[in-house]
């Protein structure tokens, strides 16, 4: 990753100022604050990558990015300059100039930087999706600290932590940070630190302390360990953490109140799986989630673990990213999922000999409105037959956007079934190109291979559209 952020930045100074983009007047006025969103770029070979990013504009022309989950502001990596030159913006760090389109929502609350590489260097680029948090130099409250009316109590039923909390973070010598905790009933807990992005971790109540387990199969990881404070009749929270395992660590304390009970809380439910072998050492765990909560969710990352009859872990797909500072999984298709929608994801493991049974996590996700997300996207002419000498099982049709609006990074994917109605696989297919304009309309083949699945199981498919989708919230 930081490979292709140099390059990135490279391919910037070549650009010239005053290519086509927005022409109306944006003032410098209009960046100064805070923002918080998703940063997704895009390599020569259209391999994309996600992370959490912050950047702080200030008024006198210095501007902070601060990646993935790191709140702490860098002052020699992430510090440069930017300046508002004909509508772009301009930004001067690491001895790097990068100059984005600017697109400003929600009354100047929201905003999209677009960094396109030249055709000559392939489709790399850079889509950053940003939402305002607070205005220069100030850490935003959003609810009060939590009071003390001296009846503290320090050990506590475990029902008495479900719900959603939010306040912030307290640590000598350095910045505090809003940030949301959800405990669920099933023993799961979701932390938002400020960002976009959700983590989930397992969370077991046990006397006066709260611990913390953070399931890295890679690793045997000590759980955190948290002294907790109720007070106001159980809607305010203190946390210390007891077992900093960095100096780093010490004096870390959360300050919550309660918002509401988990009952209204955005949810994701697993409705069908499957896994299979093929070729000897490749094993597929395909499924289906469902949005059923009452807003939009997005930016779904799920981990699968395959395990050996013991309970020993074989393979998991979670996998840590030192450039990101983060783990990745793998994503469901459509990506954004409306109240009530279903999503199809296929995650693949290689040099998997055996294995005995596997598990399915939620490992993170997030909630948030697209405007005009597959808008228009329609599927036409569908055919499906059994090829006569490879015996694959072949979807054709057609994909048309009718919409107004261009659509990025196209593709169909397609749930298969057998005469029970049990899943057999999930197959996709990308349209060439990937980018669609209003009125364009484009091919798609959607192949299961004989070889890893027997084409006469199948008897029925489902089909479903996505396309890169910027959100807000």
């Amino acid at each position: 990753m930081k490979k292709q952020l140099v390059i990135l930045g490279i391919i910037a100074l070549l650009l010239i100022v005053g290519l086509s983009g927005c022409t109306e007047t944006v003032d410098q006025e209009k960046f100064i604050g805070t923002w918080s969103g998703t940063r997704r770029t895009a390599d020569s070979q259209q391999t994309y990558s996600q992370a959490d990013i912050t950047i702080i504009f200030y008024s006198d022309g210095t501007v902070h990015e601060l990646h993935g989950a790191v709140y702490e502001l860098d002052e020699t990596s992430r510090t440069g300059t930017y300046k508002i030159i004909d509508g772009k913006l301009h930004t001067y760090i690491l001895d790097f100039e990068t100059v984005y389109d600017v697109t400003f929502t929600n009354n100047y609350k929201s905003l999209s930087l677009v960094f396109r590489a030249p055709p000559e260097y392939g489709d790399m680029a850079d889509f950053i999706t940003l939402d305002k948090q607070n205005t220069e130099g100030q850490i935003e409250t959003q609810n009060k600290e939590p009071t003390d009316d001296g009846q503290k109590v320090t050990n506590a039923e475990p029902e008495k932590f479900l719900g959603t909390w939010y306040g912030q973070t307290e640590q000598p010598g350095h910045k505090s940070h809003n940030l949301t905790i959800i405990f669920y009933p099933s023993g799961n807990e979701l932390y938002n630190n400020g960002t976009s992005l959700n983590r989930i971790y397992r969370y077991r109540v046990e006397g006066d302390k709260l611990y913390i387990d953070y399931p890295d199969p890679d690793y045997d990881l000590i759980p955190d360990i948290f002294g907790y404070s109720f007070t106001n009749d159980y809607t305010s929270l203190i946390l210390t953490l007891l077992n900093p395992l960095i100096e780093d660590d010490e004096g870390f304390t959360f300050h919550l109140n309660k918002q509401y009970t988990y009952e209204k809380i955005p949810e994701l439910k697993i409705l069908k799986n499957v896994s299979y072998s093929y070729l000897d050492t490749w094993v597929s765990v395909d499924g289906i989630i469902k949005n059923v909560a009452d807003v939009p969710i997005n930016n779904v990352k799920i981990r699968a673990t395959l395990y050996d009859k013991s309970g020993n872990i074989i393979k998991t797909n979670q996998r840590w990213d030192d450039d990101l500072i983060d783990y990745l999984y793998d994503s469901p298709h459509p990506g954004y999922i409306k109240p009530g929608e279903t999503s199809f994801f296929t995650i693949t493991f290689q040099d998997v000999r055996y294995y005995d049974h596997y598990r399915i996590e939620i490992a993170s996700f997030n909630s948030g409105y697209s405007e005009g997300c597959r808008e228009g996207l329609v599927i036409s002419n569908i055919k499906d037959n059994i090829a006569e000498y490879t015996l694959n099982y072949e979807v054709t049709g057609n994909v048309k956007n009718d919409g107004s609006n261009k659509q990025e990074i196209v593709s169909v994917w397609g749930a298969f079934y057998d005469s029970h109605g049990s899943l057999i696989c999930i197959s996709q297919d990308y349209t060439l190109p990937l980018d669609m304009y209003s009125g364009q309309s484009e091919e798609f083949e959607i192949t299961v291979m004989n070889f890893m699945i027997d084409s006469n199981r199948i008897s029925n498919y489902d089909l479903k559209i996505d396309a890169f989708c910027y959100t807000e919230g």
